[in-house]
């Protein structure tokens, strides 16, 4: 797909795989929160969750837990971060089911990058669905998506 630029604030974050769960999102998350209520600042989107780093080795991350917005030129924050990412190309996938599981789904979109030779160094899960407005996991929606480097 052609994924257009777009602007987030978010807080940026390297954290061990251990680190990763439902406590890590949602601290960011409420930082995100006070910080766009103290500023007026209107989500554009669902949250997402922007990797720059995902390191097999070592076991961590470099993670952007962000809010999309239709423009991020008020200044942020300590600890905020404005982010922008630029138009391009993208590979997408539509996951349903607990976020723990994703894993098949990145694994794919990676199988389909190795085998036509595409690298993507930034990748991005769009969190569609609350799962707290589902009866099942099934039903929860995370888009994936792997940003094509030129």
């Amino acid at each position: 797909m052609d994924f257009p630029e777009s602007y987030y604030y978010g807080v940026r974050k390297s954290i061990t795989w251990d680190q990763l769960d439902s406590t890590f999102y949602g601290e960011n998350y409420g930082i995100l929160g006070m910080f766009s209520f103290e500023n007026g600042v209107e989500m554009a989107g669902m949250p997402v969750s922007i990797c720059f780093e995902w390191n097999e080795e070592d076991e961590t991350a470099i993670l952007l837990p962000a809010f999309p917005v239709m423009d991020n030129t008020i200044a942020p924050t300590e600890g905020i971060e404005a982010y922008t990412q630029p138009a391009c190309k993208a590979l997408v996938v539509d996951y349903y089911g607990p976020y723990e599981e994703a894993g098949a789904a990145h694994e794919q979109l990676q199988k389909y990058c190795d085998k036509n030779g595409l690298s993507a160094s930034v990748v991005m899960e769009e969190f569609v669905t609350d799962q707290g407005t589902v009866e099942s996991m099934d039903e929860v929606l995370t888009k994936i998506y792997y940003f094509i480097d030129q």
